[in-house]
């Protein structure tokens, strides 16, 4: 049996192999609250996306400010991100998005 030596993330249980990649998680966990995480943007939210006029994805989470399907984390490219205290999946009401806000 060998011991080995594994990193574990302050804001989560996740663990890994590298150091590096805990890195890269801690920058992104959702449970960071410095995170920039596009499921934590307030500007994000649960509905259905119709992907053309005969099919719709349902209970996916989607930016209001792009309408499109959340797939991968842009937050810290985008000019949008606003942080949330709440899960994506806890907002379906598009008038409280900050991006839908006149200036």
């Amino acid at each position: 049996m060998k011991q080995v030596q594994r990193y574990k993330c302050d804001y989560c249980r996740k663990t890994t192999a590298r150091e590096k990649t805990m890195e890269n998680h801690e920058k992104t966990c959702v449970h960071n609250p410095n995170c920039l995480n596009c499921f934590m943007c307030a500007n994000a939210y649960e509905g259905d996306y119709e992907q053309d006029e005969y099919s719709t994805i349902n209970n996916v989470p989607i930016c209001a400010y792009y309408e499109e399907i959340i797939q991968s984390n842009n937050a810290p490219k985008c000019s949008e991100f606003a942080r949330s205290n709440e899960m994506y999946w806890m907002r379906d009401d598009e008038s409280k998005f900050p991006c839908m806000e006149d200036d």
